[in-house]
């Protein structure tokens, strides 16, 4: 009864009751009998009232459950129906009574459509067998839920999907079955990144596996989570005697000495590059080794990853390199050594033959000179062809004395050693630019006195040299030498405007020329420079230190 008619009701058994009690109070017949049965309905009105409170107050409260009946309820629909996964309720036959929006989307059916549907219908066929047996389980009571039970849906007009089912029986009081709760998601996404993911665990074992050198990883605490195929051979181990265990757990001394670099990188979180000689069967190896930290889920450090690659052979390859790159030098050494003894034997030989030649054949030519004067005195009357040969013999003789002369002076000029570098120089190039027909300008300034032989003897070659150098390729007629002493040594200039030519052919063609003055140079501990290019003429400069006094 509502509220507002319950009051009506009592109301007009209030006035009725008031009506009775005029009535009967008008009455002289039995007074205290009527007045005790009005007394008595007096007492059952103000009960009735009571109780009618008391249902006023039960109506209120029913009224506010009705409320939070009907916001729960809502509340449930609402969750039901924008739930991110697919939601059904089935009878226990498995006909579809409520579904979701997300479980429309799934089988791409509107919702409307999906009751009265068996749930079935949408089920992969290769996957019908399983999903009735497991129904007529749930039926029988055998099981009364399942979990992450998965299946194939085909949904209509697209690809199948994967998909993970969680189901649970709802009985009535008396244990029948009532209907199925079925929650239904979506897990094709999450198939397919594990698919991606498990390829690609494969592609790096298969990488790792075939890699020559040595891989493993270990975690923070030091225990292998993997090591690939050489590893296991290198130590004759096997993979599961290695994952989960620690060096000290397998009893490998030569890697549980490196601890400390495996706490360093965990630490830095940096690569770590050394070179580990290891003990092996066949003997000792070197590895070089890259530590470096893998990135493992945020509340865990982050493990180490090691690889190795076998340098031995490069190691011993570096060895005998090392060896033959000290015996190449002691051979330069010796070399050098050689060719100054040469350079210097070279020299005194020349010395030798220009002394013999000026000094013995020279004096025998002029003896022959003055010999065919004296015939020529002794002979006044003598026929005119005995004195043109005569004549003749004589002229050879001069020519063959001046040739004498002048090899003694090209082998090793006397005026060198009598009167110095400085008058040395100038006079071959005077000599020089008569016979070339190449002006040449000789400048020399602050020489030091008593140069060294070797030394002068060295600048005096290289001059020569570069000379003969700009008379065969410079094409030019005119060319500079300068010789003075500057604060580092002693320093000599040979330079032209002529036609130039790139060093670097003919250091390649092995121009002797230019390889003889270098060590020549060498030799008396100094440098030589040699710029030029086509069109831009040559500059040769002789650096040699020099420490004597200054005239």
């Amino acid at each position: 009864m509502k509220e507002n008619v319950f009051s009506q009701h009592m109301e007009a058994a209030r006035k009725r009751w008031e009506m009775l009690f005029e009535q009967a109070s008008a009455l002289a017949t039995d007074a205290p009998l009527v007045s005790q049965c009005l007394e008595e309905l007096s007492i059952s009105a103000h009960e009735l009232e009571v109780a009618g409170e008391q249902l006023r107050q039960q109506n209120d409260e029913l009224a506010y459950s009705r409320e939070a009946i009907e916001r729960e309820r809502q509340r449930y629909l609402e969750l039901f129906e924008f739930a991110p996964d697919g939601y059904l309720v089935t009878d226990g036959r498995g006909i579809i009574r409520e579904a979701n929006r997300a479980a429309a989307s799934l089988v791409h059916r509107h919702h409307d459509l999906l009751v009265g549907k068996p749930l079935a219908t949408f089920v992969s066929k290769k996957d019908h067998p399983i999903f009735y047996h497991r129904l007529t389980e749930l039926q029988q009571g055998i099981q009364h839920s399942v979990r992450d039970w998965e299946l194939g849906l085909s949904p209509r007009e697209s690809p199948p999907l994967q998909a993970a089912l969680t189901v649970s029986a709802v009985r009535d009081p008396k244990g029948r079955l009532a209907g199925l709760r079925w929650l239904v998601r979506d897990i094709t996404r999450r198939r397919q990144v594990e698919a991606a993911l498990k390829e690609s665990e494969e592609r790096f074992r298969v990488f790792m596996q075939n890699l020559p050198g040595i891989a493993f990883m270990k975690d923070s605490s030091g225990r292998y989570v993997f090591v690939n195929t050489t590893v296991e051979k290198m130590f004759r181990k096997k993979l599961d005697e290695w994952i989960g265990k620690t060096d000290e757990d397998l009893e490998l001394r030569v890697l549980a000495n490196h601890r400390g670099e495996y706490h360093r990188v965990v630490k830095d979180g940096k690569v770590l590059q050394t070179t580990k000689a290891i003990p092996q069967e066949d003997g000792l190896h070197y590895w070089f080794v890259n530590r470096f930290p893998v990135p493992a889920r945020l509340e865990t450090p982050a493990m180490v990853g090691v690889i190795g690659i076998d340098i031995t052979a490069q190691k011993k390859t570096e060895e005998a390199l090392r060896k033959s790159e000290k015996a190449l030098q002691r051979s330069q050494e010796e070399l050098r050594a050689l060719t100054a003894r040469l350079l210097s034997a070279q020299e005194e030989e020349r010395r030798r033959v220009s002394r013999e030649l000026h000094d013995d054949l020279n004096q025998q030519l002029a003896l022959l000179t003055i010999k065919v004067e004296s015939l020529e005195r002794d002979l006044p009357t003598s026929p005119d062809l005995i004195r043109e040969e005569l004549e003749a013999l004589k002229k050879t003789a001069e020519q063959l004395s001046d040739s004498v002369h002048r090899l003694a002076y090209q082998l090793h000029p006397a005026i060198l050693d009598d009167l110095g570098l400085a008058v040395a120089l100038q006079s071959y190039v005077q000599a020089f630019a008569l016979r070339e027909k190449i002006e040449v300008k000789f400048i020399h300034k602050n020489l030091p006195v008593d140069l060294p032989p070797e030394i002068a003897s060295c600048l005096y070659r290289v001059t020569q040299e570069g000379l003969r150098n700009v008379a065969r390729h410079a094409r030019t007629s005119q060319a500079t030498v300068g010789l003075k002493r500057i604060e580092d040594g002693i320093y000599l200039s040979i330079k032209d405007s002529g036609a130039g030519f790139d060093p670097r052919s003919v250091r390649s063609k092995g121009g002797l020329g230019i390889i003889s003055m270098e060590e020549r140079v060498r030799l008396v501990g100094g440098t030589l420079s040699l710029k030029s290019g086509p069109g831009r003429g040559t500059h040769v400069s002789v650096l040699i230190p020099q420490a004597e006094r200054v005239t």
